[in-house]
């Protein structure tokens, strides 16, 4: 009997331990503003990554007039881009897109009414890109954009270190000349290889913001273009699609999504920026306008991929020939 109520005391005992244990911990996570941040975040960049995958589906069909990306750009390899005019591609400007781009953002609940910020820095910025849409060049885009003293001085010292791994990411895929379903496969599993690095951290205010859009953009865009990719390699009968603008570069699938996360990058300080000057500060309120900031820019950056997708540069398609080899030829 005794045995009994001891063994019941216990278990008493036992739930009770069990309990202030729940309770501490859920009074850790509300009143942590660290890992409150961190839970923040992630859900707001995790959502810029996927209005960043629709909306290109949007400005493929809406600006450019594709079908699906890689079918358009099977079809510009196969007819040397004769059925789709270069002339009308061009007369589409930065600025629309931007435009376009910002439009579809502002569909969304979360960023409902927002426009383009800056449009005159946002197109000489993205023009720029644009005209350096090729494996070294954006290297060196990223290198510009990520060094700007604006960034440096208003970014946490441990969020611009973060970022500085993202950009070694790029640097060490561009290195190994990765096919696109390659470099697919290999981006996808550094940056989850990124995201457990810093999981464990706590955000101080207006901090991972850039840090986990840019990873959010990245990993959106790569299975974007990958499918893209994939779609023209099915048409085309199979080979590895390397893209030349005739500038003796190489545009590779590791450039295409690149470009998506230099836009954000962009978009983001350009958004930081105003923050900084506007009465106040950088405040954790501007959160939203700052990662739609970098939607836009980042969306607007993609469709320079989509313009290779309907009028594509020099190809050569490698180490399986198409059916009708001769109809390789560079885009005049």
């Amino acid at each position: 009997m005794k045995t009994s109520h001891l063994n019941f005391r216990l278990s008493l005992l036992a739930l009770f331990c069990g309990l202030l244990g729940v309770i501490a911990c859920n009074k850790s996570a509300s009143e942590d503003p660290g890992l409150a941040k961190v839970a923040e975040v992630n859900a707001a960049t995790a959502q810029a990554g996927k209005i960043h995958n629709s909306g290109l589906d949007y400005i493929a069909g809406t600006v450019f007039k594709l079908t699906t990306p890689g079918e358009s750009f099977a079809k510009a390899i196969r007819t040397k881009g004769s059925s789709m005019s270069r002339a009308a591609t061009l007369t589409t400007t930065t600025a629309d897109i931007a435009a376009a781009a910002a439009a579809y953002v502002a569909k969304d609940p979360a960023y409902a009414g927002i426009k383009l910020a800056n449009p005159d820095e946002a197109v000489r910025s993205l023009d720029e890109l644009n005209a350096k849409f090729y494996d070294t060049g954006l290297q060196g885009q990223w290198t510009k954009s990520y060094s700007d003293n604006k960034l440096k001085s208003l970014a946490t010292s441990r969020e611009y270190a973060m970022v500085a791994d993202i950009e070694a990411t790029f640097n060490d895929l561009y290195k190994q000349n990765l096919t696109y379903d390659q470099f697919y496969t290999s981006f996808k599993s550094k940056v989850e290889d990124l995201k457990k690095k810093y999981a464990g951290i706590k955000y101080a205010e207006n901090e991972g913001e850039l840090f986990n859009g840019i990873l959010s953009i990245g990993a959106n865009s790569n299975e974007y273009w990958y499918e893209a990719f994939r779609e023209a390699d099915l048409i085309l009968g199979g080979g590895d699609i390397i893209l030349q603008p005739g500038n003796g570069e190489v545009i590779s699938p590791c450039a295409f999504v690149q470009a998506d996360c230099i836009g954000y990058l962009s978009g983001w300080a350009s958004a930081l920026w105003d923050d900084y000057n506007s009465p106040g500060g950088v405040k954790p309120s501007g959160q939203t306008r700052r990662i739609g900031q970098g939607v836009i820019w980042g969306l607007s950056a993609s469709s320079f991929g989509l313009i290779r997708m309907k009028v594509a540069p020099k190809v050569v398609v490698t180490p399986i020939l198409l059916p009708e080899p001769d109809k390789v030829v560079p885009v005049n």
